[in-house]
């Protein structure tokens, strides 16, 4: 498997140090980003004399991602629709519409609204308009097929550009690694290769690389 004993080790301490609300989980994924590897996870908060469920919340359980997915929606506006980090915005209320359905009116997390900032500006203080401004400008669409290229499940919808769509904290991870990836997100995996007793390979891991953004 691709698992690294002292990642794993320090995923495991974490995990059991971990101060969660009570009745709370948690799940925890290192990776590879340049080969995809799965290096550590944790699939549940470990309680001393508590035997794990069934359930491994890496990979099975599904969370809105909300504004940390922000990041995905301004890269796509600086590669497809000419933004840049000086590029100004104004948060103020704002309503999208698409044919169909009711009209989308975000708020922001504090019900202020700042004015004119930069996108780095908005991005820092993780304005919701502006996000969703930068989405309706590189279009919905495309912001959806870059996320669907790095490993999400989405449709192209204004609420995108919050986080409104369900992710496991697997794919969340691997969809960050092409950040650090020269802009190659690689498929995640836990194992690399199956041999029988004979020393036969029966199976070798070739993971899916894509080029999503340019370096």
């Amino acid at each position: 498997t691709t698992i690294d004993v002292q990642a794993q080790r320090a995923a495991n301490a974490a995990a059991l140090d971990a101060e969660i609300p009570e009745g709370a989980q948690m799940a925890i994924v290192g990776l590879d980003p340049e080969t995809g590897a799965i290096l550590a996870m944790v699939g549940h908060k470990p309680r001393p004399g508590v035997a794990p469920g069934e359930l491994n919340r890496a990979t099975q359980s599904a969370r809105q991602p909300g504004s940390s997915f922000k990041p995905i929606v301004y890269a796509t506006a600086f590669e497809l629709g000419g933004f840049h980090q000086a590029t100004v915005l104004i948060d103020e209320p704002a309503t999208f519409l698409t044919r169909g359905q009711p009209p989308y009116e975000p708020v922001n997390w504090d019900d202020q609204f700042m004015g004119l900032l930069t996108v780095r500006e908005h991005m820092n203080l993780s304005r919701n308009i502006p996000a969703v401004k930068t989405l309706e400008a590189a279009s919905a669409e495309a912001v959806a097929a870059r996320a669907r290229e790095l490993g999400y499940d989405v449709q192209p919808y204004f609420s995108l550009a919050l986080g409104a769509f369900e992710a496991t904290p697997l794919q969340h991870a691997s969809g960050f690694g092409a950040f650090a990836n020269a802009g190659v997100h690689v498929e995640p995996h836990l194992v690399t290769r199956v041999e029988d007793a004979d020393g036969n390979v029966l199976f070798e891991a070739e993971p899916r690389r894509k080029q999503v953004w340019t370096p």
